[in-house]
């Protein structure tokens, strides 16, 4: 939902010296997260285009986090939907202080 993208489609990313690659969408997010760019220009490149600056970093910072941790690749890693809830729900919380 975040990226505006299919999840079975890929992604065709060009970072890698010019190859172009296609990746899985979740590779794809997870690769653009654990980079050394600015956490800014890391969520510009992963939010859908469509968006149009419209959204808070910080927010969509914390639910990509949390998407990701909801797909990984062992089960016993995935939150509970009660631990995601609570984990978006702080993360509104902190951001009305």
């Amino acid at each position: 939902m975040v990226t505006g993208r299919s999840l079975g489609g890929g992604v065709l990313d060009t970072s890698a010296g010019g190859e172009t690659e296609n990746r899985g969408l979740t590779s794809w997010v997870k690769q653009k997260m654990s980079g050394e760019v600015p956490t800014a220009t890391r969520i510009e490149e992963i939010v859908n285009h469509s968006i149009e600056g419209g959204y808070d970093v910080k927010k969509v910072e914390v639910l990509v986090a949390v998407a990701l941790q909801c797909v990984a690749d062992d089960k016993d890693d995935r939150p509970t939907m009660s631990q995601v809830v609570e984990m978006l729900h702080r993360c509104t919380n902190e951001a009305e202080i």
